[in-house]
């Protein structure tokens, strides 16, 4: 970026004027940050996808919870002859706690916190089962992923506003696809309550 000049007048009428030098963003300028930020863009893209997928599983944590807590009127209106009220306790509270991961897991990606890249990997390995976890390691712990997550890269994001994240349909397809198997397990699970399948208060 070019230098600009400002001429500053002298109270003294017979000194030359007197230069000064504006720099503005020279110091902290990037060589080349549109060219790092377009070959980092694609996973870039991706780990942001991985945050949406955290803040909806997230939402599915909450949701269990809200059925937990009518589950648990329903319990107390019609206690069966054998139930754990300790376990179930239990229950809720993980619910809440693992919501809360979750949460802060797809907020941090979203953000390319370093913090959620190592919780996201703990979390990813219950999602190794469905590919969706391995997919997860080798994206955040690549070359490019440690690039995405260091603090060069968020200046060169602040340099590039121009460039914005996508999400392909690979992307898409790989990442809410358990979103629907999840979706799919529920109906499921509703269907065995419904039917007498399966009873609530059994343990």
């Amino acid at each position: 970026m070019p230098a600009k000049f400002n001429v500053q007048a002298n109270l003294n009428p017979y000194a030359p004027p007197t230069i000064s030098k504006i720099v503005t963003n020279v110091a902290s300028s990037i060589p080349n940050a549109d060219k790092i930020r377009q070959e980092h863009l694609a996973t870039e893209s991706a780990i942001a996808a991985f945050g949406w997928f955290h803040l909806v599983l997230a939402a599915f944590q909450f949701l269990g919870l809200f059925l937990s807590l009518i589950l648990t009127v329903l319990i107390v209106l019609n206690p069966p002859d054998e139930f754990s009220w300790l376990w179930h306790i239990f229950r809720l509270f993980m619910t809440v706690c693992i919501g809360l991961w979750h949460y802060s897991v797809g907020i941090g990606l979203r953000k390319l916190d370093e913090s959620a890249r190592t919780n996201g990997t703990i979390l990813n390995i219950f999602n190794i089962p469905i590919g969706v976890g391995i997919w997860f390691f080798m994206l955040v712990w690549s070359a490019k992923g440690s690039v995405v997550f260091s603090d060069h890269y968020k200046e060169v994001i602040e340099q590039t506003p121009q460039l914005r994240r996508h999400v392909t349909w690979t992307t898409f397809i790989l990442i809410f696809l358990p979103i629907v198997m999840i979706v799919l397990l529920g109906i499921l699970l509703t269907v065995l309550i419904a039917a007498g399948i399966i009873t609530p208060g059994d343990d």
